[in-house]
């Protein structure tokens, strides 16, 4: 069972660390959800003018008001994130400088922002301006990029993160005064992943029902995604992979299952999928960084799109191999 089941479990809204109060969410159409997605635009172009650079630099860091009058808390409701997508708007339209004062508000927004966004998000900026060919600029952005995922920082470690997200699941467990907590299922994981998902375990370990939850599920070594939220015992059921809902003793029985690794082939041929577009992704990202700096380098030989860098790569044509000895002859290693 979901997080937003156990709260509707519990009737009504329920307060949680934080503050915030969460309900079970009711399902949506499509054409409600773009509805709702306009009523924020509306609300966000209302407010700001994102029009010109001059309104886009105005907008104010820490911007108190992220949400639209009344609405739900959403992300997409949020100036930042909403000011990404107006970016790639003027991006995609050739209003370079609409374009950059877009990206270089939201980098300076989302780091007060409370929502945490991932390392891509801020790479926007200076990926465009590698694009611009404006390398000094691009090289300071991803500074302070890296500065604000460097070690020891809220926004990379992962240890931290990790951290973060088990003093939340313990709050939230004294706030509903439970010892037991519930492994999401996940489809793609690995090995490990696989024996500890599903099932309801015991924190101390003082519930001999349960399992005691395994330290690798709170030290994040083997997190594929599996997610832990509170459990109550006579209040909440589970629902299975296989659609069935649990209560009672089934949970207790299901939850003591053998610890083995029940991925069924399907399961494995979906990760297997995943692994092999996360090995193109990296693969279209090294070119990228490698077009980059040949561009830079070597822009009298350098083809005049990625695209047709990456098919003489692919094709290992003749200035292929020499623009990869010329680039070995300045130090640089195309692999």
């Amino acid at each position: 069972m979901g997080l937003f089941d156990f709260l509707k479990k519990l009737k009504g809204e329920v307060k949680i660390s934080g503050g915030a109060t969460f309900g079970a969410p009711k399902p949506i159409s499509n054409e409600e959800y773009q509805r709702k997605r306009q009523a924020e635009i509306d609300v966000l172009e209302h407010r700001y003018d994102l029009s010109t650079v001059e309104g886009i630099n105005a907008i104010p860091v820490p911007c108190a008001k992220e949400q639209p009058s009344g609405g739900v808390a959403s992300v997409t409701g949020r100036i930042e994130y909403y000011l990404m997508l107006k970016a790639g708007q003027y991006e995609k339209a050739g209003e370079v400088d609409l374009a950059l004062a877009c990206f270089r508000k939201a980098n300076q927004l989302m780091p007060v922002s409370s929502v945490e966004y991932d390392k891509d998000r801020y790479l926007r900026l200076p990926r465009y301006l590698r694009k611009l060919r404006r390398f000094d600029e691009a090289r300071a952005e991803e500074a302070k990029v890296e500065q604000l995922f460097g070690d020891g920082n809220r926004f990379v470690s992962e240890k931290g993160w990790t951290e973060k997200r088990n003093a939340d699941l313990f709050r939230n467990l004294r706030d509903f005064d439970t010892d037991l907590v519930e492994a999401s299922y996940i489809r793609c994981c690995c090995s490990e992943c696989a024996k500890y998902r599903e099932r309801v375990y015991s924190v101390s370990g003082r519930d001999r029902r349960f399992p005691k939850l395994p330290e690798a599920l709170l030290a994040g070594d083997h997190d594929c995604g599996i997610m832990l939220w509170p459990f109550i015992d006579g209040v909440n059921s589970m629902r299975t992979r296989n659609e069935k809902d649990l209560e009672g003793k089934a949970i207790i029985k299901y939850s003591n299952r053998p610890f083995i690794d029940d991925r069924t082939p399907e399961e494995l041929r979906d990760l297997a999928e995943i692994e092999q577009q996360k090995f193109a992704d990296l693969a279209r990202e090294q070119n990228r960084i490698d077009y980059d700096w040949l561009w830079e380098h070597l822009p009298e030989h350098c083809p005049k799109s990625l695209s047709a860098y990456s098919r003489m790569k692919n094709q290992k044509t003749e200035k292929y191999k020499a623009l990869v000895a010329e680039a070995a002859n300045l130090g640089y290693e195309i692999k």
